[in-house]
């Protein structure tokens, strides 16, 4: 992987979004657009709350932001001066442009509603019948008409509802609630073309779901597709925070600091960790310009070029045997050597193929090896000491 280029911060990037040959993303209360290969700001927008979500409408010429309980519109002809800004009632889970110029919310309780481009007050509000709290959010569908949400709830839960789908009581009714995973879901993302749907979530697991409209009267009627589980991807050892689903890879990005591209068939074929070892929030990709991009709480903004992955690998390593010792934790040094602390509290580290002991104390039996720099490293206990250890 090449780290095209980059951008520091001292706050979290918690939205990204390449279009119309710009990368735009929200630097804490800031929406910056810069040149996709280049690190100069073009256009610079302030407003009272972090970014979390963009959207830009049809023509690409009005961008809209939302963060907490708050929307800002702008339009990208005038020097992306703020033009519009509202706060509502509940937190704002995502944002898209309709064809019809409004701009769809979904909140955070389950509901959306429809807002006037101009001055961003309420069209109309559509309630789900199911009233719970959100982690996430996507909307499918280009108007009202034909919008479909995908709500990831609290309770492990992924609700399908649609705005113009009401029972008796005028609210919207659930169309479909898929069940799998262990923890909250925080993010979801749908690929027409694969009718896939893919979630990522707290357990530290990516799933996938594939929807079937083979037996609906029309096109595309959600109402009478059947959804089945697909793919279930473990590869991150933190909370996974976003997925994309592209032409023939799926890729995934998580607090753990690590990226990973998933072939559709479940396999792994890469993983690289990146912003320093921070949290990777967000991940957008560009046919434009093959790269995929992505930004972290590190503050910073990369790209790469995914097209020149080389094959996953991997390779078994021979251990020393001792007095039924097993390796217990594993951590790679800066100088890509490793370092492992077995059952007995014994710590080896492997140096040109060879296993070499470089400590053999009762103080570090059970100990939990947690960092390595190029001339120490760390060991935590149960007890909660924390010990230093200095290479000779």
């Amino acid at each position: 992987m090449v780290v095209l280029s980059e951008k520091k911060a001292f706050v979290p990037c918690l939205a990204l979004k390449y279009e119309n040959e710009c990368l735009y993303y929200g630097s804490g209360t800031k929406l910056i657009s810069q040149k996709a290969d280049s690190q100069n700001c073009l256009l610079e927008l302030s407003w009272g709350n972090s970014i979390h979500s963009i959207s830009f409408n049809e023509d690409k010429t009005v961008v809209a932001v939302s963060g907490g309980k708050s929307v800002a519109v702008s339009c990208l002809k005038s020097s992306m001066k703020q033009e519009s800004c509202s706060s509502l009632e509940d937190w704002v889970q995502t944002i898209k442009w309709s064809s019809d110029g409004s701009l769809f919310c979904l909140l955070a309780h389950n509901y959306a509603m429809s807002l006037f481009h101009n001055d961003l007050s309420v069209i109309n509000v559509f309630v789900c019948e199911e009233k719970c709290l959100l982690y996430s959010g996507h909307i499918e569908g280009e108007d009202v008409s034909n919008m479909v949400l995908f709500a990831g709830t609290v309770f492990q839960e992924i609700l399908i509802w649609s705005p113009t789908l009401q029972n008796s009581s005028a609210t919207c009714r659930v169309l479909h609630r898929l069940k799998g995973h262990q923890g909250v879901i925080f993010s979801l993302a749908y690929c027409q073309k694969r009718q896939l749907i893919c979630s990522t979530s707290d357990d530290r697991s990516i799933r996938t779901w594939k929807v079937d409209f083979s037996m609906c009267d029309s096109s595309f009627k959600w109402e009478d597709a059947t959804i089945v589980p697909h793919l279930v991807l473990h590869g991150h050892s933190a909370r996974v925070w976003r997925s994309l689903l592209l032409e023939d890879v799926i890729v995934s990005a998580g607090e753990d600091s690590f990226i990973c591209l998933w072939s559709y068939e479940g396999e792994l074929l890469d993983k690289w960790q990146s912003h320093d070892g921070a949290s990777v929030r967000c991940i957008d990709y560009s046919e434009d310009t093959k790269l995929l991009y992505s930004s972290g709480d590190d503050g910073g903004v990369f790209a790469w070029r995914i097209e020149e992955r080389k094959p996953f690998v991997s390779e078994k390593l021979g251990f020393p045997s001792n007095d039924a010792g097993h390796p217990s934790n594993v951590i790679i040094l800066p100088s890509g050597e490793l370092l492992v602390i077995d059952s007995n509290g014994i710590i080896f580290k492997k140096v040109q193929n060879k296993w070499t002991q470089i400590l053999n104390d009762f103080k570090v039996e059970n100990a939990t090896l947690v960092k390595a720099g190029e001339k120490y490293f760390c060991l935590g206990k149960m007890v909660g000491d924390i010990l230093f250890l200095f290479f000779r």
